[in-house]
């Protein structure tokens, strides 16, 4: 079986994926859950992601198998689960990494078939299940840091909001206040920072408690 699953960024595609692939470990009990890395460690920042999500991945059974090029290289057994995070990393470092095989190749969608689609049809048919994570490249502009990113969204509800109705404004800024004050502490206490996984999960919980109290104030107003 083969999963591709996909989104922008903080849209929580790797929890996700993360759940997807465990949830299929369990329908093979025989097999290993493994979790192929293909991000390269440029700098901290880099560096500082990848030890969040060991973080995130810490006592999940996973089992981490650095693959940052040549997919081919991988074997598996016929219960075994891979999780691949992700795509978008994996092509780039086939294209600009030294070890990477389209520098040698043309851009053609044949090439890439070769060196990227074919080693994971590959082995998805030797395993239970192979499921991919890749991101939505154009769906998105400006690549802020998450938190400040949260902040712009913020004060554009913030705005929206108030200028609607100030007093059922407040009381959502104040839910959406609260709420980030207590993701951002669970945050921090638990993974030791904010991954994109954690900011999309804070978005969604946010809107959901500010839907909640906007509808309560409408029908207590």
């Amino acid at each position: 079986m083969l999963r591709l699953v996909t989104g922008g960024s903080c849209s929580g595609k790797s929890a996700f994926a993360e759940k997807l692939a465990i949830e299929e470990k369990k329908k093979h009990p025989a097999g290993t859950l493994y979790y192929v890395a293909t991000m390269v460690p440029y700098d901290e920042e880099c560096q500082e992601r990848i030890r969040r999500h060991r973080r995130m991945r810490k006592d999940k059974d996973f089992v981490t198998r650095e693959c940052h090029t040549d997919l081919s290289r991988l074997t598996a057994e016929k219960e075994d689960v891979f999780l691949i995070e992700c795509l978008s990393n994996l092509l780039a470092n086939e294209m600009y990494e030294k070890t990477g095989r389209l520098q040698e190749k043309s851009s053609a969608p044949s090439c890439v078939e070769e060196v990227i689609a074919a080693p994971v049809r590959r082995l998805a048919g030797q395993c239970a299940a192979v499921i991919v994570v890749t991101n939505e490249v154009f769906s998105e502009g400006i690549a802020f840091p998450q938190e400040t990113a949260l902040y712009l969204q913020l004060v554009l509800c913030v705005g929206l909001m108030l200028a609607v109705s100030v007093k059922t404004g407040a009381l959502a800024c104040a839910a959406a206040g609260l709420t980030y004050a207590y993701y951002r502490q669970k945050s921090y206490r638990e993974f030791g920072g904010i991954t994109g996984d954690l900011a999309g999960y804070f978005v969604t919980l946010c809107e959901g408690v500010m839907a909640v109290l906007v509808a309560a104030a409408g029908l207590i107003g």
